[in-house]
């Protein structure tokens, strides 16, 4: 029996729920469509993960490398979204409209440069769940341990009109500033599995 909550709060408006089906991990987030408590997540990127979502009600504006396209689920079918590792995305809820999707990860791991010798990493489904576990361990977290758990938990900022790098640089610089002032990750793939 986990010791760990399944439901936590993301804002005032809406929750994640971590569920196991099949052996795959699912982050379930769900969003009342408050236009008090808009639905944002920041342009961002990932190095080592693709990120498979699918939209089970609702509707989701999603902008892939800078091209926005609005998904709605219909006649209770789920839409699925694939974000693959390196494309800048965001997410914005549709106002006024209830919304509903899970998330998926698959890890991969760099043993050189060629694309050939890259995989999925079978070993570690639990990754995207412990790092939304850090992330919203703060009801309202600030936005240096916002940015710590983005480099724990590969993510980089994206900087409008910038190269990745120096998102990658930014969210760097003030993650070490945040883990200065003693912010760290206190859930790990090792813990959650004991604790799940």
């Amino acid at each position: 029996m986990s010791t760990l909550p399944t439901t936590l709060p993301q804002s005032t408006a809406a929750t994640m729920t971590f569920e196991v089906v099949d052996g795959v991990h699912w982050e379930v987030t769900v969003w009342t469509g408050s236009p008090a408590y808009p639905f944002l997540i920041p342009a961002h990127w990932h190095e080592q993960h693709d990120e498979h979502i699918t939209l089970l009600r609702g509707g989701l504006d999603v902008c892939l490398d800078g091209v926005w396209e609005r998904f709605e689920s219909t006649l209770g079918k789920g839409r699925e979204i694939v974000v693959r590792r390196g494309v800048v995305h965001e997410f914005r809820g549709v106002p006024g409209k209830e919304m509903e999707f899970r998330e998926r990860t698959v890890v991969y791991l760099f043993y050189s440069s060629s694309e050939s010798e890259q995989g999925p990493l079978k070993d570690q489904p639990e990754f995207k769940a412990c790092f939304f576990r850090d992330l919203f361990v703060q009801p309202n977290p600030t936005f240096l341990h916002v940015m710590r758990c983005f480099w724990d938990g590969d993510t980089y900022a994206a900087l409008p009109y910038m190269p990745k790098l120096v998102g990658r640089v930014f969210t760097a610089v003030f993650a070490g500033l945040a883990m200065l002032l003693g912010d760290r990750k206190l859930l790990r793939v090792e813990d959650l599995r004991r604790l799940e």
